[in-house]
């Protein structure tokens, strides 16, 4: 199945969204579509060809391309606001004069110009400022669809064919309506340009996220080849060449230390501008910022399969998905420019039909300020503006949502469920005392253990397989290897079946190991975890570990409680060593000895009582849970099955940046509400506004050009509230 973005270009409303989401749900083989107005991308999955794909998009009206074979960074954006703004000017400039002069114009004409000059001057430059305008709007008619174009094109040509028809054929309307309305025309599209300029600037600061972290790596690097350093562009890298990385570079691609020494920053990926020591064998990261050492590297993984690559994907797909609330939004956008223009036709008509005199005038008044003043743009940035702040906001304090849903789910969760090994704990226990039978060497254990341990990537596995090694122990061979996750382990060594697991694990292999429960009591009561050796049908030891809790964690809790969540712990481990270690997590409710299956359960149960959840995990065993739950939250060192069953990833150690993400997440929920309900209101209050509805009052009619003023107005409203989220503390 593919599963790609692409740039759309074109697009300038909820309209436009609906109408490129509904080409590309055309293609054949095409399972989902989501259009973003505010970063202008389509992400889209399915079994299809790209090629129709595109070309169904082109039939649309607009262009589609392979996000991969675009350059992403801010100038794009800048040079859109730029040119905006200049078309902006002569518009603004005639506009201007043509008020001010107008209490001085006559028949013969104004600053000393013909109107019929005039008139003709006053098309080229709405066709100069406004007509990448026009040919929207013609597009828009030519698909028999309706959008912010299609209304603001025919609001101004109305204004100024009207105008024409006073100027040449005045006979036509009646003496009191005849009235030029070339300021309104050139002052809707002034307004329009700098409105979207401004649009432009702010997509600009909103999308640096992604264009900054792809700054982070070097366009050249120092290959060694043979003894010999020669320099060669990123993109001719491969695996397993031998990189030079110099004082106060930043390293190129995933790899490994092979020679010298270094600190390196990884605040880019962790949001901690700790420098971390770097020695032979140190993994380092592509994106991470070399200090004053010098060392050679081992280039591991190149291209799209280092980290950077990766969080840069997460950050573009989560920018171009929508929670469900954005896509109602671009749903009623879609159909809104159409509504409008039936408000219009019939606002236009009632007045003609019983206003005062001169019917004409005010008709037309009414039915071009309504065309205007109604455009959906505002709703249409909305929600994906703010979706893009957000996650932009998340990425630089080390939290990623490479789906866009969590960003709507998690700050609604009621409840904070936390696995303890290598979530709530360290993850990196070590083995603290080694017990065995009468008759069984105590080394011969840790040997059984480690052998099988080897085959498995759980925390406690490989701590005993470290153990042993660093005992220089040698492992046996292990055949017909079974994996139960989160219990246990078996295989066959020597031909004889040797398990290590849980008690409850062993115990399930009908071998009894209760014999051990003085000696491991005590070790339980302190916190350790124990994991049992059997071999055969015979108990032959245990192993007592011990996993150090997060210096953050009891801080992350108590903040999460102060924001009103219910935080649990669900964990595999018994529950004594449990208990112990949610007493020092400040966390209350424990769940103990689950299995992955009953951990799903435990959640299941939860949401069967109307509550959200969101499930903290790190390893294999955490999969299901993350999956299941409402929101799925990983530590990006977890396993990568855990990473992928994850809706939000902590990009480093800090479980600090958990409540940080519920807070980014409640503020863009907030903050896209707010921004509806001031697209909403503007839209609802100005339309009745623009129909006239205030007249009987003031006996004035909103003025064509204070429409455009407002809708610009409107969007940039949208625009600036949703930047605010760039100051939500990490």
């Amino acid at each position: 199945m593919t599963d790609h973005l692409y740039k759309i270009t074109g697009m300038n409303c909820g309209g436009c969204v609906s109408r490129v989401e509904k080409a590309i749900k055309g293609v054949k083989g095409v399972k989902e579509a989501q259009v973003n107005l505010a970063d202008e991308s389509a992400m889209v999955k399915g079994g299809y060809d790209s090629h129709e794909l595109q070309l169904a998009v082109a039939k649309a009206g607009y262009t589609a391309k392979p996000m991969a074979e675009v350059d992403v960074d801010n100038s794009e954006h800048k040079k859109k606001a730029l040119t905006l703004f200049v078309k902006a000017i002569p518009a603004g400039v005639l506009g201007a004069l043509l008020m001010a002069n107008m209490h001085a114009a006559s028949t013969e004409g104004v600053m000393g110009i013909s109107w019929y000059i005039m008139n003709w001057l006053v098309l080229a430059i709405m066709l100069v400022s406004g007509g990448h305008i026009y040919k929207a709007a013609l597009k828009s008619v030519k698909n028999m669809q309706a959008d912010m174009y299609t209304l603001i094109g025919l609001g101004t040509s109305m204004a100024w064919a009207y105008s024409c028809v006073v100027l040449y054929a005045p006979e036509f309307i009646a003496a009191d309506a005849r009235h030029y309305y070339y300021e309104a025309a050139l002052f809707i599209l002034a307004f329009i340009n700098i409105g979207q300029g401004m649009e432009a600037y702010a997509k600009g600061k909103a999308s640096s996220a992604v264009a900054k972290l792809l700054a982070l790596t070097p366009d050249y690097v120092i290959r060694l080849r043979q003894g010999e350093e020669e320099k060669i562009p990123l993109s001719e890298v491969e695996v397993g060449d031998l990189l030079k990385i110099r004082p106060g570079e930043n390293i190129p691609v995933d790899g490994t230390v092979t020679e010298g020494h270094s600190a390196v920053s990884e605040a880019m990926l962790t949001g901690e501008p700790v420098m971390i020591a770097k020695k032979v064998d140190s993994e380092v990261v592509a994106g991470t910022h070399n200090g004053q050492g010098s060392f050679v590297m081992r280039a591991d993984k190149v291209g799209e399969d280092t980290v950077l690559s990766k969080v840069v994907e997460m950050v573009r797909e989560a920018q171009s998905t929508k929670p469900a609330i954005a896509q109602l939004v671009d749903r009623i956008a879609g159909v809104f420019a159409l509504i409008v223009l039936g408000i219009a036709v019939a606002t236009a008509a009632a007045w003609y039909l019983y206003g005062p005199e001169p019917q004409m005038a005010y008709a037309f008044t009414v039915a071009m300020t309504v065309l205007v003043i109604a455009c959906p743009c505002a709703l249409g940035l909305a929600t994906p503006v703010s979706i893009m702040v957000g996650v932009s906001r998340a990425a630089r304090g080390g939290v990623l949502m490479p789906r866009g849903q969590a960003l709507q789910q998690l700050g609604l969760a009621d409840v904070i469920a936390f696995d303890k090994t290598g979530t709530l704990t360290m993850g990196t226990p070590r083995v603290v005392e080694t017990i065995s039978t009468e008759g069984t060497d105590i080394d011969r254990v840790l040997q059984i253990a480690a052998s099988l341990a080897t085959l498995s990537e759980h925390p406690l596995s490989n701590a005993i397989a470290n153990e042993a090694k660093h005992r220089e122990m040698k492992f046996l061979k292990a055949t017909a290897f079974e994996n139960t996750p989160g219990q246990g382990v078996k295989a066959k060594l020597g031909g004889k079946p040797c398990f290590v697991g849980s008690k409850a694990y062993i115990k399930a292999q009908k071998i009894d190991v209760d014999a051990f429960d003085a000696q491991v009591n005590p070790m339980l009561e302190q916190g350790k975890t124990v994991v049992y050796v059997a071999r055969e049908k015979q108990t032959i030891g245990v192993i007592a570990l011990n996993d150090d809790l997060r210096k953050e964690a009891k801080q992350a809790v108590k903040a999460l409680r102060k924001m009103g969540k219910e935080v649990v712990m669900l964990t595999g481990d018994n529950e004594r060593a449990a208990t112990y270690m949610a007493k020092q997590a400040n966390i209350e409710v424990v769940h103990a000895g689950l299995s992955p299956d009953a951990k799903l359960e435990k959640i299941r149960a939860f949401q069967s009582e109307g509550k959200s959840v969101a499930m903290v995990g790190d390893g294999i065993n955490d999969a299901p849970s993350l999956a299941q739950a409402n929101v799925g939250v990983s530590l990006a060192t977890g396993s990568d099955i855990a990473i992928t069953s994850a809706d939000v990833i902590i990009a480093t150690n800090n479980l600090q940046r958990l409540p940080f993400a519920v807070r980014i997440s409640s503020s863009t929920m907030r903050n896209i509400k707010q921004n509806l309900f001031w697209a909403f209101a503007y839209n609802t209050t100005a339309l009745p506004v623009a129909a006239g509805l205030l007249y009987p009052v003031t006996g004035q009619l909103l003025p064509p050009w204070v429409a455009g003023a407002a809708m610009a107005a409107s969007s940039l409203t949208v625009v600036l509230n949703a930047l605010r989220l760039n100051w939500v503390k990490a």
